[in-house]
């Protein structure tokens, strides 16, 4: 339904012609009262009904009504149209139909009733309008010249809005006058040969008010007016867009052009079956041949016969799911030697037809580069394999199939990695992959591996993911035979367990044997003791010497088994420490006071550098233990005459006890040896004049027995014949 506005309404009431609104269909909106007089006159009053179903009209003049609102649908223009009508009382009149669109979507159609006119007038009336509404909306430049070359008419409407130039001022202007200064000497070729041809044809460029540059296309033809003068009129379109795409055109084929010319690699074109439509220059380089030589030859001609086949299957999955492909393949130069080639091709589709477009480069050195390569691979013991995202096997060099058992047709038609994993691994195998996509760096991971035939052998896999534009798209790594590391482990962990058994043997035994022999022990070498005293009262030389030697042989023999009971303690982790507060000096002296006949014996000096008082909180019996090692082994091994100092200092939180000789001191091979158990340094025959008894176990409980009071021992020397420095820090108790 539309609505009127009530004012529209009563303004078209008012007027004295006749009004009618209808819509595109015909349908009758609205009519005033002049309308329906003059309907009714005619026979056949309006009604709120279709218009082109009104009797008063014929079929034809119907059809003109509709042809007219068609004709209103592409202007903003009024149509005007004349029938000649009779009314019931026989009186020949002629109506004007005059339609003008009233909104998007009502026609208004004003009537007006005039006196029979003379058909030929009417023709000629009619043809004016038309041809003035021709004119008004035709989208060219109509233009008519003088043969003085001067604007005598323009479709004003057009050229206004084209060049911002009224009417008024176009009137009486040389025609040069509004050209671009560079075209006015084709432009007056053309106009010249068209006053003398009758008729010309030219391109050029003309100038808009504002200065900016319109590009035209004119036809121009000469023709007499009634008075025989001489004229031109021309019908030139605006072409600018056309020139200006072009143009583009133009530059974006001569960049092409130049990127083509300036890449190494070369373009070809083809039809997707067997010719070339277009190859660039780079073709000469890489196979000696000029592009029309090349052209001449086909597609398939110089392809080597075994890459044939797959270069067609290529192309037929371009054409069929129009996909881009990376291909490589073997051309044959010109010089009879083929080359290895690689393409990248897209399907392009210009209208109804399809092209492929691909981009050819030579990389014959890459693929010498890669069998190489590939031939060192298939030498490593190890198997080298890639796969892609979905786990397939895309690469493995020639190890892989004697290891496993496939042949190559069978990876060719698809093997997976996990199939040659053991099913008890395998989940955990998917795992490992799945954070390896991810990103994640794993260390190797081992894994039960199955051949072919069902056998199976150990193997530790390294991998790593291949990333493309930030995405994972696939795996390689190496794959490591371990079964004869596992073999080798079993036996190993056999003879470990052997070794733990005999190593528990060996702490029983060495527990209930130094048990054992302590306590006999202890009573000879106190029945010596005694001996030793009341024969020192006796003036029987060699009596004393006897007991001496025993004295000593029996102190050495309860020193090495108090080490080893302190030895098999610290096995068992039943070695203790009792701590109390000790004045550390007075340990210190006590500790050298026990040395001094050894001291005595070699005739050593010795020095001290220590405080008067320094308390500490240790055991004293086990710190007391390791400064009896210490000096003893610096008495051993300085020759007799030696010098031997020891030192107490604090710093830091830290008490530091140095020994120091200028004895036979240590090389470097010596010093690593040194604090192990039983590792004892040799230096018997040597012409040292030096003590080389002991157990070797001393040095390693006195590291044993610092460590476990929070502190740290270790030695220092310059080399053989400088001296050693022993030192040991412990933490300050508070």
């Amino acid at each position: 339904m539309y609505e009127i506005d009530s004012r529209v309404s009563n303004c078209f009431d008012d007027l004295p012609i006749a009004i009618l609104l209808i819509n595109r269909e015909g349908d009758i909106i609205y009519f005033n009262q002049e309308c329906r007089k003059l309907f009714e006159q005619l026979g056949d009053p309006p009604k709120y009904l279709n218009f082109f179903k009104n009797k008063i009209f014929t079929s034809i003049q119907i059809q003109r009504f509709k042809e007219s609102i068609d004709f209103l649908e592409f202007s903003q223009n009024q149509y005007v149209d004349n029938f000649k009508m009779i009314s019931i009382n026989g009186e020949p009149f002629n109506l004007s139909f005059n339609l003008s669109r009233f909104s998007d979507l009502l026609i208004k159609i004003v009537i007006n009733k005039s006196s029979p006119i003379n058909p030929s007038t009417r023709i000629i009336e009619s043809l004016k309008e038309k041809l003035k509404i021709f004119t008004d909306n035709i989208n060219d430049f109509i233009t008519i010249l003088n043969e003085n070359l001067e604007v005598e008419y323009v479709n004003a409407d057009y050229h206004q809005m084209k060049t911002g130039y009224k009417a008024d001022n176009l009137f009486g202007k040389n025609c040069f006058s509004f050209i671009f200064p560079e075209d006015i000497p084709k432009v007056s070729q053309f106009v010249k040969e068209g006053l003398k041809k009758g008729k010309g044809r030219g391109i050029y460029r003309v100038l808009t008010k504002e200065g900016h540059i319109i590009w035209v296309e004119t036809q121009g033809k000469s023709f007499e007016d009634k008075k025989g003068n001489r004229k031109l009129i021309l019908l030139s379109r605006d072409i600018t867009q056309l020139v200006n795409e072009k143009t583009k055109l133009k530059q974006a084929k001569d960049r092409a052009s130049n990127l083509i010319n300036n890449i190494s690699d070369c373009i070809i074109e083809f039809d997707g079956k067997s010719d070339f439509t277009y190859i660039s220059p780079q073709i000469k380089e890489l196979t000696g041949y000029q592009p029309e030589e090349y052209k001449k030859m086909g597609v398939f001609e110089n392809i080597h016969h075994d890459d044939i086949p797959k270069v067609k299957r290529a192309i037929e999955g371009i054409y069929k799911n129009g996909d881009q492909v990376l291909l490589e393949y073997r051309v044959k130069h010109k010089n009879g030697t083929y080359r290895y080639f690689s393409a990248k091709g897209n399907l392009i589709q210009n209208g109804g037809s399809k092209r492929i477009i691909a981009a050819i480069r030579d990389i014959t050195k890459r693929k010498i580069a890669e069998i190489k390569l590939r031939e060192l691979i298939d030498l490593l013991p190890d198997i080298i394999f890639e796969a892609d995202i979905n786990l397939n096997l895309v690469y493995t060099n020639n190890i892989a199939f004697t290891k496993f058992g496939y042949t190559q047709e069978e990876f060719e038609n698809g093997l997976k990695i996990v199939q040659m994993i053991g099913a008890e691994d395998r989940e955990r195998a998917k795992s490992n992959i799945e954070k390896i996509f991810t990103g994640v760096i794993t260390e190797p991971n081992e894994y039960k591996m199955v051949k072919k035939n069902g056998e199976t052998f150990h193997a530790r896999i390294h991998s790593r993911p291949i990333f493309k534009n930030g995405k994972p798209i696939g795996i390689r790594g190496i794959v490591h035979d371990i079964s004869d590391r596992i073999k080798a482990e079993k036996i190993i962990q056999k003879e470990n367990f052997r070794l733990r058994e005999l190593d528990q043997l060996r702490q029983d035994f060495v527990n209930r044997a130094s048990h054992e022999l302590k306590t006999p022990l202890t009573s000879i070498h106190g029945a010596i003791q005694l001996l030793n005293q009341y024969f020192t009262g006796i003036s029987d030389n060699e009596a004393l010497q006897i007991i001496e030697i025993a004295l000593k042989g029996s102190k050495r023999l309860k020193d090495l088994i108090h080490n080893l009971l302190d030895t098999s303690r610290l096995d068992l982790n039943r070695f203790s420490l009792q701590k109390t507060k000790v004045d550390l000096v007075a340990l210190i002296k006590h500790s050298i006071d026990y040395l001094r006949y050894l001291i005595n014996d070699r005739k050593h000096t010795l020095e001290f550098q220590v405080p008067n008082q320094f308390e500490i909180t240790i055991d004293r019996n086990r710190i007391e233990q390791v400064i009896i090692n210490l000096v003893s082994n610096a008495i051993k091994n300085t020759p007799p005459y030696g010098l031997i100092s020891v030192k107490l200092l604090s710093q830091d939180n830290w008490v530091y006890v140095r020994v120091e000789d200028n004895g036979i001191g240590l090389i470097e091979n010596e010093i690593k040896k040194l604090f192990k158990r039983f590792n004892k340094i040799e230096h018997y025959g040597k012409g040292m004049n030096i003590i080389s008894e002991g157990s070797g176990l001393g040095l390693f409980l006195s590291k044993e027995i610092i460590e476990l009071h929070g502190g740290k021992i270790w030695v220092e020397s310059e080399g053989r014949n400088k001296g050693a420095n022993f030192i040991f820090k412990l933490p300050i108790s508070h």
